[in-house]
């Protein structure tokens, strides 16, 4: 489809100034470069430091989706967590090639979902400003543009020519009845799907993600971590003496005791923190950009936390911990075990604390 003349306009303008040769203070023409950019954007602009992880996003950005300005933390998961499942991996391989140096140009149309659920169709670009001496991403740059509109034009105008080709209604009366077809087709698929993902990914006892789902989030995580350079932490952790307590207390009282401790604990971690039941008594917590030393301080946090609360009556019970932060090269199984082998060491040290490694 063709672009809309005014916004690649403003887009030329956009390389013009990123590369404006008479910027010779870096501070000050970085400021004044944004501000350039945000005065002849009309839609949203965004800003990634790869250095920092920091992403600054424009008001125009929230507007555009209808957000509100600034309620989402300034990181590259605010991006990934709005674009389409089905053009999730188109975008992530685009975005790979262009700044590994495989292709010149990055810009790319996806979808991104709105505040109240539906998608919206934009065009993405970006320029890479700034490299790292190994010629790594150090900053980049770049608009998303709406261009709904077109897209859906484009969309009706191809469906309508395959229908009328046909001869079997008229223009008028083919676009309401097929609209309302597809509409009720896409909801009860919707619906479907989120019966099926939510069956299938979700620990039946305690109501949080069961294994298969914890290895696929943690496979994403690797990936992730592996394209931004950003770290990850990882925490495995299981109830001290469990087995006592499905002895003496029943295991009605056991079941009791793993979904308080479920619930205690997704009650205290991040948004953006993944929670799950590896099997049994064992519960595996996934900590994206967040480094060993902050993720020893979080999961102490927890620590305390299951410690302290009374689980069943006035039944009390610790849990004990082994976390480790992702190196390159890992697999969902060398995390596992370096958990695994910290959890172990938790134990034989006196149970309820924290160990890394």
């Amino acid at each position: 489809m063709s672009k809309d003349p005014q916004q690649t306009e403003q887009w030329h303008q956009i390389q013009e100034i990123m590369n404006d040769p008479d910027d010779t203070t870096p501070d000050q023409g970085d400021a004044r470069k944004l501000g350039y950019v945000l005065e002849v954007i009309q839609e949203g602009v965004w800003d990634w430091k790869a250095k920092t992880g920091h992403v600054e996003r424009s008001p125009g950005w929230y507007r555009m989706l209808d957000y509100d300005v600034g309620v989402f933390p300034e990181t590259v998961f605010t991006w990934e967590n709005v674009i389409h499942p089905d053009d999730f991996a188109t975008v992530m391989q685009h975005f790979e090639d262009y700044t590994s140096g495989s292709i010149a140009t990055y810009e790319i149309e996806y979808r991104c979902r709105k505040a109240g659920g539906e998608y919206l169709w934009i065009r993405d670009q970006g320029k890479i400003v700034e490299r790292n001496p190994d010629g790594s991403v150090a900053r980049m740059i770049g608009a998303h543009l709406d261009i709904h509109e077109q897209k859906i034009a484009q969309f009706t105008l191809h469906r309508q020519n395959e229908l009328l080709s046909e001869d079997k209604f008229t223009l008028e009366n083919l676009v309401k009845q097929r609209t309302s077809e597809l509409q009720e087709a896409n909801r009860k698929l919707e619906e479907n799907i989120k019966q099926i993902d939510q069956l299938s990914n979700t620990d039946y006892l305690t109501a949080i993600y069961n294994r298969q789902k914890l290895e696929k989030e943690l496979n994403h995580e690797i990936a992730r971590s592996k394209r931004y350079r950003s770290p990850f932490s990882v925490a495995l952790f299981d109830i001290d003496n469990f087995k006592t307590i499905n002895d003496t207390c029943g295991h009605q009282v056991g079941d009791l005791v793993l979904q308080k401790i479920g619930q205690l604990t997704r009650e205290n971690i991040r948004e953006t923190d993944v929670l799950g039941r590896w099997g049994g008594d064992e519960f595996f917590i996934i900590l994206p950009g967040v480094d060993l030393e902050q993720a020893m301080l979080s999961i102490e946090k927890i620590r305390c936390l299951i410690s302290e609360a009374e689980l069943y009556n006035s039944l009390k019970l610790t849990s004990s911990f082994g976390v480790t932060e992702y190196t390159q090269g890992d697999t969902v199984g060398s995390i596992y075990k370096r958990t695994d082998t910290a959890l172990y060491q938790a134990k034989n040290s006196g149970r309820n604390r924290v160990v890394s490694y």
